[in-house]
């Protein structure tokens, strides 16, 4: 059954979307919404599923069993070598006011990704509210902690986008694209820190500030053509991916399909750049925060390469959240870079880790406390689960999946 879709007055939902007659266009081609009487969330996991497939379930349990057995023993192997009691001494004694300001500083992350994220979806004309986007990132951060192997963080954000308006593809888009700016903001951070830093890595390291200008250059001309109008450059980018091992192939097709939709917009990717400045700024100095907690001595400019390469090395796919990698990096850049004490730099490690978790369980009562049923709080949407005439009832098996709630202006 299709929803019929009236005009409207401008109005102002609970997620700060503002809707008006020129949105019922949008709204008319709309599916029909399959939403829980209990909660929207209802049909997240439907949404999660119609963006792989199936067939591959299977091989994502092996791939998330063997990544566990990866963290275990990158874990086993770390402590074996360790002295458990240092460690817990080091984390005795840490700095209480340092420490808080590291936690004050991993709040103060989500909203500076989610005022990105919501300059992004204004450019395609979706304009939910920086709230609304900020619940949906503390929500992302618990599933990426707690449920890794259900959904991953950006699984629940490109699903909230697509519950405030967005189409699926700009939804997932999105996503993509704040993500990547990130990615460039940090590798820039490291290798222009590299031009300024002087110690054991800069000695370490023959020439490593002729790397460094080679690889900004590299990233600043690979970031401008992949967002250029010129379809001369993007068929070369595109010949050079096809010509990648099978393996990495498809995935770089489908981001660098993904980014075509922001394509030539220069301003409002020049203002996520800049936000992503701001953000990793925050990260160097939440990493730099703990340090001082534990009383190392490494100077601040040294965190603005080591964050960069230890998250970055982190972000490697072969063990859970970074388990395992994130032990073994820090002990090496703290403890055999730095000369700290190795029970300080794996005390560093799970530290931060213990913020990361703390904080998802902050992102857990976010999702706990998550407004069911019609999104759009309005009593005549045709989305609303309590009406009797909401042709997105459960009770329906025809019903097509549709964002909840959305068969209203706005929608689409």
């Amino acid at each position: 059954m299709q929803t019929t879709v009236e005009a409207m007055s401008p109005t102002e939902d609970e997620r700060g979307v503002t809707h008006g007659p020129g949105d019922g266009a949008r709204g008319a081609a709309a599916e029909s919404a399959v939403a829980s009487p209990a909660a929207p969330e209802a049909s997240l996991e439907a949404f999660a599923q119609a963006q792989g497939k199936p067939k591959n379930q299977m091989r994502k349990r092996v791939l998330f069993a063997l990544k566990g057995l990866i963290s275990l023993g990158l874990i086993a192997w770390i402590v074996s070598g360790a002295n458990l009691a240092e460690v817990a001494e080091s984390a005795k004694g840490v700095h209480v006011g340092w420490l808080a300001l590291a936690f004050g500083l991993q709040v103060v992350g989500p909203g500076l990704t989610s005022l990105r994220w919501k300059g992004l979806l204004a450019a395609k004309d979706c304009r939910p509210s920086w709230g609304y986007l900020y619940k949906s990132s503390l929500v992302a951060v618990f599933f990426k902690q707690f449920l890794p192997s259900i959904l991953g963080g950006d699984t629940i954000r490109a699903y909230d986008a697509w519950r405030a308006g967005a189409s699926k593809g700009l939804a997932v888009t999105s996503v993509v694209v704040d993500r990547l700016i990130g990615m460039v903001a940090l590798a820039m951070f490291a290798v222009v820190a590299l031009a300024f830093v002087s110690g054991p890595l800069i000695d370490r390291v023959s020439g490593v500030r002729w790397w460094a200008a080679a690889g900004l250059a590299g990233t600043a001309g690979l970031t401008w053509a992949m967002f250029a109008r010129n379809e001369a450059i993007h068929r070369w980018v595109a010949w050079g991916i096809g010509r990648l091992p099978g393996l990495v192939r498809g995935k770089f097709e489908k981001i660098y399909g993904a980014l075509s939709g922001y394509r030539g917009q220069y301003g409002p990717l020049l203002v996520a750049f800049g936000v992503s400045v701001v953000l990793q700024t925050k990260v160097v100095f939440f990493y730099y925060a703990i340090g001082m907690a534990l009383g190392m001595e490494i100077g601040l400019t040294n965190w603005f390469v080591i964050v960069p390469v230890a998250i970055f090395i982190m972000l490697a796919p072969i063990s859970i959240n970074g388990v395992g990698l994130r032990e073994g990096v820090f002990t090496f850049l703290l403890a055999t870079v730095f000369a700290e004490s190795r029970s300080e730099a794996l005390a560093f490690a799970w530290i931060e880790y213990g913020i990361f978790l703390v904080f998802g369980m902050l992102g857990g009562l976010v999702y706990a406390t998550r407004r069911g049923g019609n999104v759009r709080g309005t009593p005549g949407n045709p989305g609303n689960p309590g009406n009797p005439g909401n042709p997105g009832n459960p009770g329906n098996p025809g019903a097509p999946l549709a964002r909840p709630g959305a068969a209203g202006p706005g929608g689409g």
